[in-house]
């Protein structure tokens, strides 16, 4: 019943039994607490979202360092641990490179915070991107593409498609 979103009926019995002298006195049943277990909230799926104040762009040389701020919403009644084992990270549509997000717990009822991060040289940025990072990149689009886990370990795992998730660079 709880499974199909309907309450469920309790009920709690105690017996007692007192033993004197070797004789065993047994009294009544009696009913301790009876009650209601309500309906659990409806499910819903944890939400990926892009975090601003956690991505940006570092120059190193001719190589550019680029973070992707992830904020993980959770509203399960259990927490899990999030991973992405192989995402594409995208700056202005352009694929630049593959990067991974760490096992991450996400607590129930909670957020977490991630990071990707990418090491990108001019070839695979371009000349053109490079230059617009040199001048602070702002406005660029960075993006993911690829699949986030989602695991309660024992119990189940599913993975959601990151497509769509990004925003520019401040």
């Amino acid at each position: 019943r709880l499974l199909a979103g309907n309450a469920v009926p309790y009920r709690l019995d105690g017996t007692l039994a007192v033993e004197v002298l070797g004789t065993t006195q047994r009294f009544p049943s009696v009913t301790v607490a009876r009650g209601e277990l309500p309906p659990p909230p409806p499910l819903r799926a944890p939400t990926v979202r892009f975090d601003a104040g956690a991505s940006g762009v570092r120059l190193d040389g001719l190589t550019a360092v680029i973070d992707v701020g992830l904020a993980i919403d959770n509203p399960l009644l259990l927490g899990f641990w999030a991973r992405g084992p192989q995402l594409e990270i995208r700056v202005d549509g352009r694929p630049v490179g593959r990067a991974s997000v760490p096992p991450t717990p996400v607590p129930a009822g909670g957020t977490a915070r991630a990071v990707v991060r990418v090491e990108a040289g001019v070839a695979e940025l371009g000349a053109a991107l490079m230059t617009r990072l040199r001048t602070g990149g702002l406005g660029l689009e960075v993006g993911l593409r690829g699949d986030m886990a989602f695991e309660i370990p024992g119990v189940t795992e599913i993975a959601v498609d990151l497509a769509g998730v990004g925003g520019p660079l401040r």
